[in-house]
This record gives structure tokens, sequence and C-alpha cells, in this order.
């Protein structure tokens, strides 16, 4: 069983295409600001992720929009519940079935979709839609702060700070105003707390044709213990 706890929109295409080739189940759980949103897709057969959403919709980041975190509780708790289902066998699994849960009103409906016979997704077509041999993300090591510049794209106000020459701070909200800065011979590697950040980042610099952009595997956590160990 997969379970997607994911905040990225194409990831979760990934993760629905490998689910078909794989036969599994994918327990999908979703939020947005004070809403989210629970379904069960590839179960027994039945609708998918593509199914109901065809194409990809743009939608704020949840630093943009923001999230109450007790949604993300309920969400994650009913997922569980999901999984729970599917391997006990008993109940009736959200297949076909999209729960929308309001935490602010404390409601919730359900919506009913069917499986597109249209949809069909071949090992060959996978390899096509997500060979990536180029990885936008590297791990931290003491090299990038001797040869590269780490950017910080996280809010003034988001902690902990990382106090480092090498370290930039410039919030993803200014990175489009500030994109000339940026010197296409230097190496620059990005971090925010988890991630998701980082690579909008990265992907904004390749639009300008910045190619030497990466995104760091590690948060800025993790990142303040290395660089105080490396620095020792």
């Amino acid at each position: 069983i997969i379970i997607d706890a994911t905040d990225r929109i194409e990831v979760r295409y990934l993760i629905n295409d490998a689910a078909i080739i794989t036969n599994k189940p994918v327990v999908y759980g979703s939020i947005h600001r004070f809403e989210g949103q629970v379904s069960v897709f590839n179960y027994i057969n039945g609708p998918t992720y593509r199914c109901l959403f065809p194409k990809a919709v743009e939608v704020p980041s949840c630093e943009e929009a923001g999230v109450l975190g007790t949604s993300v509780g309920l969400i994650g708790m009913l997922q569980a519940a999901e999984v729970l289902k599917i391997i006990l066998e008993t109940g009736n699994v959200l297949s076909g079935e999209l729960l929308v849960y309001n935490t602010l009103t404390a409601t919730q409906d359900r919506f009913k979709f069917k499986k597109n016979e249209n949809i069909q997704i071949t090992q060959e077509s996978f390899n096509a839609a997500h060979k990536n041999n180029d990885s936008p993300k590297v791990s931290f090591s003491i090299d990038l702060l001797v040869n590269g510049i780490l950017v910080d794209v996280r809010t003034k106000e988001e902690q902990p700070k990382i106090a480092n020459a090498s370290v930039l701070e410039i919030p993803l909200q200014e990175l489009n105003y500030k994109v000339q800065d940026f010197e296409s011979s230097k190496d620059y590697y990005f971090f925010c707390q988890s991630g998701a950040r980082a690579l909008q980042a990265v992907q904004l610099l390749k639009k300008h044709k910045h190619i030497n952009a990466k995104a760091l595997t590690e948060g800025a956590a993790q990142l303040q213990k290395l660089i105080a160990t490396a620095s020792v």
C-alpha cells in the first residue's frame, strides 16, 4: 500500500503511474489552508489520480496559502483509517470517492468519480514521462561550502538561522526580482524547511538559463547541525 503524504503535484502523478504499473493501491491525502482531501486510488483496478485530475492544476504552495496544523493531523488520521480498512478488508474503502473535510465548519462532503478507461499507463510511457537523469537534488557536503553558495529561500522569520559566510538569505517571494544577481559561473544550492521551495527556486533559475542550480535534500535544521559539525 502506497501512502501519499507529499505536497508536490508532479510527485503525485509519478506515484500514481508507479502504482498502476506495480498494481498497488494509493491512499491519497492533500491539504489546502483549512481544508483537506482523502481518497484511495487504483484499489482493485479502481479509478486513479489521473481519473480525478487528468491535468495538473496550479495551486498556491503551503508557504504561500498557509495551512492549519490540525488539518494535517485530521487528514493523516483519515488516511490511516483507509490503510487499516484495506489491510483488514473491512468497511467501505474510499475508492472512486473523494472526501473533502473542512476544519472551519467541521463538515465533510463526498464526491464520486469514475475510472477513465482511456488512460493507459505502461512501463514505456512511464519511463518516457518520468525519466530524469539530471536530478535537481544533491546532499550536503563540506565541499559545497568551499566551492558553492548556499541560498536560504525561507522567509526572514523562519528558524533556525544559519550563520555562515557561504549562506545567502533570499526568500522565495523575492527571488524573481534578484535573478540578475546570480552568476552562471557559480554553483548555487538552495534549501528551505522541507525542500519544496528549494525545488521551486531551482526551476525558476533554470528558466533564466542558470544551469548550476541544485536543491539540497536536507532542510534548514539538519543543515545547521551539519555545518556546525563541519566547522569544528
